[in-house]
C-alpha cells in the first residue's frame, strides 16, 4: 500500500510514522508530536535524543514536502493494536536547543541581526536573512540569566523581526524576515480554493473549506518616550497614528521608556509595536486539506463566497494533524488524514510577533570592579563615566573594552558645579540599574573589600572619618591628600594633609580663629600679599628668627612703636640709607648712647649734618685723637655766650688751616675764644700763613711770649698803631713815627 507519510529516523525502518499532531507559527519555535510504530519495546530512546528526524510528506501533484526536526523527547507510549509499540516524539526546531543554554554576556556596537548571528551561530545550524530593513547597532546589550533562545526572541520582537523554517530532507533553516516582501508563494499553491464543506466531499482538489474572518478593535495611536542624558533638553517624544476606521479606533498607547536614543530609532520602534497591537484588527481562521501549507507563506484566496476575502494572505501559523492508514490489518478502517487549522492575516498589514519575551531584571544592586587599559589607574570620559568588570561576565577581558561608559552618582551633580571622585581602575563598586535593566548600569556607591582595605586600620581607628586620596600614575600609601576627622573624645582633630600644593582662596573674607596654640612650619619660600591694609596684634611676646638675609620694602611710610625697650643686635654690617628725605632720630627723655666697637664713620652726601644739643653737652672723646676736617669752606667753632674752649693735654692742641688757614672766632657778646695748653703749650700754625684776628682786640699772654725763631725770615706786624709796652716802658709806631717812652732808652 503506498503510503503518504514516511519518517526518516537514526533507526530507519525500525520506527514507522503513525500519525503527527501539532503546531507551526511566525516568530515562535514549532512543536509535534510524532507518534511511531517499532516492533519492540525495546527501542533505545537515548538514540532518538537530540537527533534529527524528517516527515516524508508525498503531495498531490508527486512531490515531496518535508517537516524537519530534532527529538526533544522521546517516549514509549504503550503496546499498539498488538503487533506494534507507539513510541510519541516531541520535535522541535535545532532554535529549540537554545533554551538549553543560558548566560550572562554583553555586545556592544552590535545590531540586532548581528547579535542574533553571534548567539546562534555556535549551535552550526542554517540561518537564512531576509531582512528589508537596516538596523542601527546598540551600544550595550546584555544577555542577563537568560536562555539564548529567550534573549534572541526578545531582541527580534523588540525590533519587529521574526522568522519562519524552510523544511528540507534532513534539516531545516531558520528565515529571519521583517516584512511582507520577505515571504513568497506557498509551493504549488499561489492560489487557493474555497470550497465549501458540504461540497468537499465532491471536491478533486485540495482547498479550503471553512474560513472565518475575524476582526476585532485595536488601538489605533502609539506614543512613546524616553531620556537621554548626553541630550538631556532633546525631546525624544514620537507617536504615530493609523486608526482602522471603527469606533474607538484612537486610542493610544504609551511606553515609557521607549528604549531609544534618537528620533530614527523611536520611529522605528514606535511603528513596529503600532504594527503589532494592530495586527489582531483583521484575521482569518481556516480549516485546509492542503498538505503544503506552512506559515511564512503567501496564498491568494479565490471562490470565497464573500468577496471581500478573496486576496492575498500570509500564513501566520498552521495546526497539523496527520495520520497515515493503519498497518495492521484489525485496527479497523482508519482513513488517512492530512488537515491543518489557519491563521492568515492580509498581506497588506505587516506582521510583528508580539513582544511576549519578558525583560529580563535585575534583583537590587550588585557590585563590580573599575578596569581601563593596561597601566592605566584612573579612565574616564567628558561625563565622569567608567568602565566596569562585572562578576558574572565570564568574556570581559578586564579592559576597556568591558562594559560601556557607565555613569558614577555623584552626591551633588550641577551645571559646573557639585561633587566628582573619580573610582580607580580595580576599585570596588556598587552597581544598580535604571528600571531594573541589565542594559541601563548606574554606578551609585564603592565598597572595599580585602584587596583595598579602608584606608585607616579598622577597628582601632573606628572614631576616624574623612578622605584619603592617592597620587596617580604609580602612587603608594606614602603618597596622597588627605582629610581626615578624629572623634576620639579628648583627642579630637581634624587633619589636612597636601601631598603637593594647598592652594586656598576666599574671594571675600577669611577667618582663622585659633583657641590655644598655633604652629606653621614652611619648608621653604614663603610669600605673602596683601593689597590694602594689614593689621597683626600680638597680645604677649613675639619672636622672629630670620637664620640668614631679611629684606623689608615699604612703599610709604612705617611706623613701630615700642611701649618698652627696643634692642637691635646686628652681628654683621648694618646699613641705614635715607635716598630722599630727612632722617630724624628723638630719644624724648633719656639717653642716646652708641657703642661701635671698632670705627664708626657718617657720611653726608648732599647737605649738611647738624647737631643740636637743646639742653646739656654735646661731649665727643677719643681714646686718641679727634680730627676735624673741613674740605672747602674752612671750619667754625662757635660759642654763643661760654665761649669756645679747646684744651690739649700734654700733647698740646694743634689747629691748621690748609689754603685759607683756621679762623678761630669769638662773639663780642661772649667770652670770646680760648686755647688752653697745658704742657706742651697750645701752636697754631698756618700754611702758608696764620692769622689771629679779634673784633675788639687780640690779646696773647704768657710769661714769656715767641714770636718767630731763628729760622723766621720775617715777622710782619701790621696795623694803624703798634704799642710795644712792659712796666712803664713803651715803644709806639704809628703813621707819625715811633715814640720811645721811658726812663732810659738803649740804643745799639
Amino acid at each position: 500500500m503506498a503510503r503518504i507519510f514516511t519518517l526518516d529516523s537514526p533507526l530507519g525502518d525500525e520506527l514507522k510514522f503513525y500519525r503527527l499532531s501539532g503546531e507551526e507559527e511566525l516568530g515562535r519555535p514549532f512543536e509535534w508530536r510524532i507518534e511511531a510504530l517499532a516492533a519492540s519495546h525495546s527501542v533505545s530512546l537515548r538514540d532518538l535524543l537530540g537527533k534529527p528526524v524528517t516527515v516524508r510528506i508525498e503531495l498531490a501533484d508527486g512531490g515531496q514536502r518535508y517537516l524537519n526536526g530534532i527529538v526533544a523527547r522521546a517516549t514509549l507510549i504503550g503496546r499498539h493494536a498488538d503487533r506494534y509499540y507507539a513510541y510519541e516524539l516531541i520535535v522541535r526546531p535545532w532554535l529549540w536547543l537554545a533554551t538549553r543554554s543560558a548566560d550572562c554576556r554583553i555586545f556592544q556596537e552590535k545590531s540586532v541581526p548581528q547579535i542574533v548571528q553571534q548567539v546562534l551561530a555556535p549551535y552550526g545550524y542554517p540561518i537564512e536573512s531576509r531582512l528589508t530593513e537596516t538596523y542601527a547597532p546598540r551600544e550595550y546589550c546584555v544577555q542577563y540569566n537568560e536562555t539564548d533562545f529567550t534573549f534572541v526572541s526578545r531582541l527580534m520582537e523588540t525590533e519587529g523581526i521574526y522568522y519562519f523554517f524552510r523544511h528540507e530532507a534532513g534539516t531545516h533553516t531558520l528565515v529571519l524576515c521583517d516584512a511582507t516582501a520577505s515571504h513568497g508563494d506557498l509551493p504549488g499553491f499561489a492560489t487557493i480554493p474555497f470550497i465549501a464543506s458540504d461540497r468537499a466531499a465532491i471536491a478533486d482538489e485540495e482547498h479550503i473549506d471553512r474560513w472565518q474572518p475575524v476582526q476585532e478593535v485595536s488601538a489605533g495611536r502609539r506614543e512613546a518616550s524616553d531620556y537621554d542624558y548626553t541630550k538631556p533638553l532633546a525631546d525624544l517624544g514620537v507617536q504615530r497614528a493609523q486608526p482602522r476606521g471603527h469606533d474607538h479606533d484612537d486610542y493610544a498607547v504609551f511606553e515609557w521608556p521607549g528604549g531609544y536614543r534618537d528620533d530614527a530609532h523611536g520611529e522605528h520602534r514606535n511603528r513596529v509595536r503600532l504594527e503589532e497591537l494592530q495586527g489582531v484588527y483583521d484575521r482569518a481562521q481556516a480549516h485546509t486539506d492542503v498538505r503544503a501549507c506552512a506559515p511564512g507563506y503567501l496564498f491568494e484566496l479565490t471562490r470565497c463566497p464573500r468577496a471581500d476575502q478573496n486576496r492575498k494572505y500570509l500564513i501566520v501559523r498552521c495546526a497539523y494533524r496527520f495520520q497515515e492508514n493503519p498497518y495492521a490489518s484489525h485496527t479497523g478502517n482508519e482513513p488517512v488524514l492530512h488537515e491543518a487549522d489557519l491563521l492568515a492575516q492580509p498581506d497588506s498589514l505587516p506582521y510583528r510577533s508580539p513582544c511576549t519575551t519578558p525583560r529580563p531584571h535585575t534583583n537590587g544592586p550588585q557590585t563590580a570592579v573599575v578596569v581601563g587599559p593596561p597601566g592605566e589607574e584612573i579612565w574616564t570620559d567628558q561625563y565622569g563615566r567608567v568602565k566596569l568588570q562585572f562578576h558574572w561576565d565570564r568574556y570581559g577581558k578586564n579592559d576597556q573594552d568591558s562594559s560601556c561608559w557607565v555613569r558614577v552618582s555623584s552626591p551633588w551633580a550641577g551645571g559646573g558645579f557639585g561633587g566628582m571622585q573619580i573610582p580607580r581602575v580595580g576599585d570596588e563598586v556598587i552597581v544598580d540599574f535604571l528600571n531594573g535593566d541589565p542594559d541601563y548600569p548606574i554606578v551609585t556607591g564603592r565598597v572595599y573589600n580585602a584587596a583595598r582595605m579602608p584606608p585607616w586600620g579598622l577597628p582601632m581607628s573606628a572614631t576616624q572619618s574623612g578622605l584619603l586620596s592617592r597620587s596617580t600614575p604609580g602612587g603608594t600609601a606614602e603618597h596622597a591628600n588627605a582629610l581626615r576627622f578624629e572623634d576620639l573624645k579628648g583627642s579630637e582633630q581634624l587633619w589636612m594633609h597636601a601631598e603637593r600644593n594647598l592652594d586656598m582662596e576666599a574671594e571675600v573674607d577669611h577667618s582663622v580663629s585659633v583657641g590655644r596654640d598655633r604652629t606653621r612650619s614652611v619648608g621653604r619660600d614663603e610669600t605673602v600679599q596683601v593689597n590694602n591694609n594689614r593689621a597683626k596684634q600680638i597680645g604677649n611676646n613675639e619672636t622672629v628668627s630670620v637664620k640668614q638675609h631679611r629684606t623689608a620694602q615699604i612703599g610709604g611710610n612705617e611706623s613701630t612703636s615700642v611701649g618698652g625697650d627696643h634692642s637691635v643686635t646686628v652681628t654683621g654690617n648694618s646699613t641705614h640709607a635715607v635716598t630722599n628725605g630727612n632722617h630724624n632720630f628723638t630719644v624724648a627723655t633719656g639717653t642716646h648712647t652708641v657703642v661701635v666697637q671698632q670705627t664708626s664713620a657718617h657720611t653726608v652726601v648732599a647737605g649738611s649734618r647738624i647737631v643740636n644739643v637743646n639742653n646739656g653737652e654735646y661731649s665727643l672723646t677719643a681714646a686718641k685723637a679727634v680730627r676735624l676736617h673741613a674740605k672747602t669752606d674752612g671750619m667754625h667753632i662757635t660759642g654763643d655766650t661760654g665761649g669756645v674752649a679747646i684744651k690739649g693735654s700734654d700733647s698740646g692742641v694743634d689747629v691748621n688751616g690748609v689754603g685759607n688757614g683756621v679762623g678761630i672766632t669769638g662773639d663780642g657778646a661772649g667770652r670770646g675764644v680760648d686755647i688752653t695748653g697745658t704742657g706742651q703749650g697750645v701752636v697754631i700754625t698756618g700754611t702758608p700763613f696764620t692769622e689771629v684776628y679779634g673784633i675788639t682786640n687780640v690779646d696773647i699772654s704768657a710769661p714769656t711770649v715767641n714770636v718767630g725763631d731763628t729760622d723766621v725770615k720775617q715777622v710782619n706786624i701790621n696795623a694803624k698803631t703798634i704799642v710795644i709796652s712792659t712796666d712803664g716802658a713803651s715803644i709806639t709806631l704809628d703813621s707819625s713815627g715811633i715814640t720811645i717812652q721811658g726812663t732810659i732808652a738803649h740804643i745799639n
